[in-house]
């Protein structure tokens, strides 16, 4: 669950420090530049991504099963 958070956390902050770098190189005309911010946005979205599916698991995971599914029963 923890390691699903950080990776949560640190794809949204990767996310919103590149389209900040986007948005200021937009502003200064430098073309160049955009092409790192939009791979550092991408890998965000996939790190983002990545944490969520992390969550998911972990929550699922826990939740109790009802005996009588289970195949062993007699």
């Amino acid at each position: 669950m923890l390691t699903g958070l950080i990776c949560f956390g640190g794809g949204l902050l990767l996310v919103a420090s590149a389209v900040v770098f986007v948005l200021v190189q937009l502003v200064e005309s430098n073309p160049v530049a955009l092409i790192p911010g939009i791979l550092v946005a991408l890998i965000g979205i996939a790190v983002n991504f990545t944490g969520l599916v992390l969550i998911y698991r972990a929550i699922t995971g826990t939740t109790p099963k009802d005996r009588s599914e289970r195949d062993d029963t007699p």
